[in-house]
């Protein structure tokens, strides 16, 4: 007999394995900690409250919720919407199949981010980061509140940053690494992300080809960065370059001119002006000219 499963069904079967897995984990990874006191507890995993817990977002743009876990060893996270039974993702696995939703980290790792791309009002509501401790069959929540509304945020929400600024080379020779770096800084708070575009179009890390995109924050600045590196530069690579800020308003840009020198190009084309002047004719002065025929008279007369 033929079993059939609707979509749902098998990503809440995949969390159950995944689950069911993290129990297994977890018992391996602190069954030889614990002490007499803490034994089926461990080190348990807990979340650091964050600056924001609300944010508000204008229509049409990119909403990045974070948590931040602390402990989190083998346990698994997941990103829910509170009162909804499935899960949107599961680690950095996404079971939803809105194509607008992406899930990943910060570079050292201890932020997680459900990032929702191009912003609707039915978007507005609580999203949950959830750990699930299996030896304690319970789990722990840390809940952030979205809104998305179509005028400017409220008082008190993120502000537009002041400063947006790219650092980089101007040119760079064919094969040679390009990096890039955008620097942005709120006032109230750091944007909540930082989008890259090539001649006008978003580009994202690629790693076959060797483009890497990383956001680093700084908190106590207010400041976001972002550093674009390509590895070993193309042609076409060459373009206008565009950091620009997500935040609750329209964000800020900066675009800057790269250009990407071919060398070896160079050199070939000096090497065919050199090649040409051989067979070319060389104009000398009177002077000079009677000079060497007076040296040549001399040397003639010596030899004889």
């Amino acid at each position: 007999m033929k079993m059939k499963f609707e979509c749902h069904q098998i990503h809440l079967l995949a969390l159950l394995i995944l689950l069911g897995l993290d129990a297994v984990l977890s018992q391996a990874y602190y069954g030889d900690k614990m002490t007499d006191h803490e034994k089926g507890y461990g080190v348990l995993p807990s979340f650091v409250e964050l600056k924001t817990k609300n944010y508000t977002v204008a229509i049409g743009t990119t909403a990045i919720l974070q948590c931040e876990p602390e402990n989190l060893g083998t346990h698994v996270l997941t990103w829910t919407r509170a009162g909804e039974k499935s899960p949107i993702s599961v680690g950095l696995y996404v079971f939803d199949s809105n194509p607008r939703l992406t899930v990943g980290t910060d570079p050292d790792e201890k932020r997680w981010n459900l990032k929702i791309i191009d912003a609707h009002p039915q978007d507005s509501g609580i999203y949950e980061c959830k750990v699930f401790i299996a030896t304690l069959r319970k789990q722990i929540v840390y809940r952030v509140q979205l809104n998305v509304i179509a005028a400017s945020p409220m008082p008190g929400h993120s502000t537009p940053p002041t400063v947006v600024t790219v650092q980089g080379p101007q040119s760079v020779d064919v094969g040679s690494n390009l990096e890039l770096t955008c620097n942005a800084t709120g006032r109230d708070d750091a944007p909540h992300d930082i989008e890259w575009y090539k001649d006008g179009k978003e580009i994202n890390s690629n790693y076959e080809r060797d483009l890497i995109i990383k956001n680093y924050y700084i908190e106590r600045k207010n400041m976001l960065i972002s550093k674009l590196r390509i590895g070993h530069a193309g042609m076409r690579d060459a373009g206008w370059y565009t950091c620009r800020t997500v935040n609750g308003r329209d964000g800020l840009t900066h675009k800057v001119r790269i250009s990407v020198l071919d060398v070896t190009s160079s050199n070939r084309k000096r090497g065919v002006q050199v090649s040409s002047l051989k067979g070319t004719s060389v104009k000398v002065s009177p002077v000079s000219r009677a000079v060497i025929l007076l040296l040549t008279f001399t040397i003639y007369v010596t030899l004889r």
